[in-house]
């Protein structure tokens, strides 16, 4: 796009398909296009079971979280809403890089329990009242954090 000269070259490359350039048909040519290997390997990363699982009780967690999001937004500031929303879009890339077994996933995830652990310490200590959660809930997602810190943290250095 950006190598392509003239401002309406430049709109005719968003507008007439993948395969225009400047002297081609308005679809690009045929010869251009590559030649498709038939059957197209399936995609299928293998995760362990227990990897399964320790991502569905953090995506259950994220759908919780996102639900208190809802039922005390009015009463929080956006830069608080904000937050827990950034937190939960970090949580479901998390769970996404775990499943697909890119080698960012560890860093990624660690990180983001280590995050939730410190603002979770944060908020208790100062008494906020950002957390409308009953404090079981609350307690128990602190647990299982932690835990999952230390999962990390065993996985890492096995």
């Amino acid at each position: 796009f950006w190598a392509t000269p003239g401002l309406s070259n430049k709109l005719s490359v968003l507008w007439k398909g993948p395969g225009w350039a400047p002297g081609k048909p308005r679809l690009g040519c045929i010869e251009d296009i590559p030649k498709v290997k038939f059957p197209e390997p399936k995609y299928d990363s293998k995760v362990p079971t227990l990897w399964s699982i320790y991502t569905a009780v953090h995506f259950v967690l994220a759908l919780i979280l996102f639900q208190e999001v809802f039922a005390v937004s009015k009463v929080l500031s956006t830069a608080a809403v904000l937050g827990k929303i950034l937190f939960v879009v970090w949580t479901l890339v998390s769970v996404a890089a775990i499943m697909d077994r890119k080698p960012s996933a560890p860093l990624v995830d660690v990180t983001r329990c280590v995050t939730y652990l410190l603002v979770d310490m944060a908020t208790r200590m100062s008494g906020s009242s950002m957390v409308f959660l009953p404090s079981p809930i609350m307690n128990a997602m602190s647990v299982w954090y932690l835990m999952s810190v230390l999962i990390w943290g065993i996985a890492i250095l096995a």
